[in-house]
């Protein structure tokens, strides 16, 4: 990786604009740079959208970058979506970003939002056609921290571990399954059991 390439990383996930109009400014190609082994498979947008920096975000979009790389935990969307970053999840949707692009071990942007309760960013990654009972894959991952390895679960599966009324009542209403299940054979409402949040039973069953 060139020196500018670096510089562009660090400018992009910093939210250092100027420094980043600059690069690019220098040399275009730097939006579309593969991913960075020293970003864990990071770009220049991935970096921009987990921290959520949209004027950069957009920035790099403009100059050429490309919106569905995987890196180590996923898409830029699914970076802003863990986030919280609904301005960025936004922007990646407009500019054609793939609203079910999974990571290596089949998460999706749907399943950030759902673990992490963020119950807007559910409802509009649901508007743009995210598939609601996708499920992981067989594997490990870092990112979901409730459950590594990855074992089969769904968007609903999280959001009932982690206990968010809220998006499991969104996911219900927008067709997730109750009954869809894990590697194990279980239901989100399993997952809600083992995690104690007894005021989901109801809702789940």
């Amino acid at each position: 990786m060139t020196a500018k390439a670096d510089q562009l990383l660090i400018a992009s996930s910093k939210g250092d604009i100027e420094s980043v109009r600059r690069l690019l400014a220098d040399e275009p190609a730097l939006a579309d740079l593969p991913g960075s082994p020293a970003w864990d498979g990071g770009t220049p947008l991935a970096v921009a959208a987990c921290e959520g920096h949209v004027e950069i975000a957009q920035l790099l979009i403009d100059h050429g970058a490309s919106l569905n790389p995987i890196t180590n935990d996923g898409s830029a969307l699914l970076l802003g979506a863990w986030g919280g970053h609904e301005a960025i999840v936004r922007l990646l949707l407009d500019r054609g970003a793939d609203v079910n692009r999974a990571s290596a071990s089949g998460e999706t942007p749907l399943m950030a939002a759902a673990f992490k309760g963020y119950v807007a960013i559910t409802a509009l990654l649901l508007d743009r056609g995210a598939a609601a009972d996708a499920q992981t894959t067989r594997g490990t991952t870092d990112f979901f921290n409730t459950s590594p390895p990855v074992c089969g679960e769904s968007a609903l599966h999280l959001a009932a571990a982690e206990g968010h009324r809220e998006v499991v009542e969104l996911l219900l209403a927008r067709g997730a399954s109750k009954t869809v299940v894990d590697h194990a054979g279980q239901r989100p409402l399993h997952w809600a059991a083992r995690h104690h949040h007894e005021s989901l039973f109801v809702l789940l069953k």
